[in-house]
């Protein structure tokens, strides 16, 4: 039986209450950096070592890099390998990205209503009864 001194069991729950043991995802936003308004994705910048320019793509859309101002606790880049890190929220390969609520929604309600045009277009799929906010499409032919 191990016995221990209220010295000791002061300094664990000290420690305890400074680190918190639970999983945090490191693709999560942190805490404090999300603005109002604003819709937020991780975005990768090179696929096996090469670069895929997702990020570039996704600028010309209107999407904006995130400032690592926004949050000096995390530093995702110790030893300096990567020079956006420095300036911008990431992770790795994973660079964060916001763009404002209201122009996400309207594109991806765009991109909603085109699927939709299309698929309809499509013979031998129909709506299938079910949810009349999504219905289900099925083949009825071949």
């Amino acid at each position: 039986m191990t016995r221990t001194t209220r010295e000791e069991e002061g300094r664990i729950n000290e420690t305890h209450d400074q680190y918190s043991m639970e999983y945090v995802s490191p693709l999560a936003l942190p805490p404090g950096v999300a603005r109002d308004g604003y819709s937020y994705r991780a975005v990768n910048t090179n696929i096996k070592g090469e670069p895929n320019y997702r990020v570039e793509s996704l600028a010309t859309q209107g999407w904006e890099l995130v400032p690592a101002s926004r949050c000096k606790k995390r530093n995702s880049d110790p030893l300096g390998r990567n020079a956006a890190h420095k300036e911008y929220l990431a992770y790795k390969d994973v660079i964060f990205m916001e763009i404002p609520t209201h122009i996400f929604k309207a594109r991806e309600n765009a991109f909603h209503q085109k699927t939709t045009q299309v698929v309809k277009k499509l013979h031998g799929v129909s709506n299938d009864i079910g949810s009349f906010s999504k219905p289900l499409n099925s083949i009825n032919s071949f």
